[in-house]
């Protein structure tokens, strides 16, 4: 056993984000390694073996089930579809914070994608893939109908968008 991490008095850094580890019943104190400031990352990068490799913007997320939904954003994928995500070989959960990995902007990810069961959601978002337009992203709910989703097409087409 190596030596004991060194402990510092709750009284020494006073105002200082820093989150309290408990200790054995003997042994009362901070943890130093807990004391470190912490940034978040801005953005982090995505590697997957059959689309590339990609950054991701993480303004406003702090977890790893918060990456994921950023990622199947990105990627347009199906509701059926799930991204597994994993950083320097070991599989990242999604109830995991960045803070607890001591993740920095620039951290490296591995992506595979998985099938799933799709959940039972309103419809949220249409996707359409066409040779003559763009692909592009709609809002629309469960009660938009099939003429109001021609006229936003056509409409986008119109503005040169």
């Amino acid at each position: 056993r190596g030596p004991a991490p060194r402990r510092l008095s709750a009284d020494f850094v006073p105002g200082l984000d820093c989150q309290y580890t408990p200790m054995p019943e003997d042994e009362g104190g901070w943890d130093v390694e807990s004391l470190l400031p912490y940034t978040p990352p801005s953005w982090v990068e995505v590697r997957g073996s059959s689309r590339g490799s990609f950054r991701v913007q993480c303004e406003g997320v702090d977890s790893i089930a918060g990456l994921q939904w950023l990622v199947h954003e990105r990627l347009m994928l199906q509701p059926n579809q799930g991204v597994r995500l994993s950083h320097w070989g070991r599989e990242c959960r999604g109830e995991e914070t960045f803070r607890s990995l001591s993740l920095q902007t620039g951290a490296k990810f591995e992506m595979a994608l998985l099938l799933q069961r799709a959940p039972d959601a309103q419809l949220a978002r249409v996707r359409i893939a066409c040779s003559a337009l763009r692909t592009r992203q709609y809002a629309v709910d469960a009660a938009t109908t099939v003429l109001q989703l021609k006229t936003l097409i056509e409409s986008g087409a119109k503005e040169g968008d």
